[in-house]
């Protein structure tokens, strides 16, 4: 009986992961890691269920690839999937889009889009330096069922700027020169992302100079962020 649980056990998180009777460890790890990526919360924020679910039948399945390479009967696979309802697939999904200032995306925090279907408010967590066509999912997740049974994908578009352009990791924009601010070296009013700035002009100029402000463009991934990249317009 002891065997007829743990076969069947062996079977469940092999349906979980959508693997194979007879996987090794490597194709386990790989295809942990890139449901890890897809139902991780900072993406579905909604519920974390599904990321536990996947994380203890990798955790289990890796425990018994370490003991001894035998998995479940292809027979008791077979059986147990056509009875268990699909866990990665929502039944009803519905997409919406959203406009975000390059601040707001540059910044990341929380947005508030409202549910197609009943209009209700929803807020979900963005993360700093979002780029603009990214994708943000949220789901409804049915623990009796163990699948997801509502899916929103809202598509976060860019607001132009009027003055800032974003090109890769790095923010471009053009500025005008006055002949006293060339005399002063120094140019005020200087829209970044981290608001107006002065800006200290070198003492030779030409005209479409670019001036480099390091570390004062977009937000990556790692942490760091982009340069601000400023051409100079020189007014006689």
């Amino acid at each position: 009986m002891h065997e007829i649980m743990i076969e069947a056990k062996i079977a469940q998180a092999l349906l979980r992961l959508g693997l194979a009777t007879d996987p090794g460890p490597v194709e386990i790890r790989r295809t942990f890691h890139e449901l890890a990526k897809e139902y991780h919360p900072d993406r579905q924020p909604a519920h974390p269920t599904e990321f536990n679910l996947i994380s203890d039948a990798y955790s289990f399945l890796m425990s018994r690839s370490l003991q001894a390479p035998q998995f479940a009967s292809r027979d008791l696979l077979q059986a147990i999937k056509a009875k268990q309802s699909t866990i990665r697939s929502p039944t009803n999904q519905s997409f919406v889009r959203i406009t975000l200032s390059l601040r707001e995306l540059h910044n990341g925090g929380q947005i508030v889009v409202h549910d197609p279907r009943s209009g209700a408010p929803i807020t979900l967590p963005i993360r700093p330096g979002t780029r603009p066509g990214a994708t943000v999912r949220w789901s409804t997740f049915d623990d009796a069922m163990e699948r997801y049974d509502r899916q929103l994908r809202i598509q976060i578009d860019a607001e132009p700027h009027s003055s800032l352009r974003l090109i890769g990791d790095s923010i471009y924009s053009d500025i005008s020169v006055t002949p006293d601010e060339q005399r002063a070296e120094l140019r005020t009013g200087v829209v970044t992302l981290d608001g107006t700035v002065t800006l200290r002009l070198p003492k030779q100029l030409v005209d479409g100079q670019i001036v480099r402000l390091r570390n004062k463009g977009f937000h990556r991934r790692n942490g760091r962020r982009g340069d601000h990249l400023i051409r100079l317009q020189l007014l006689s």
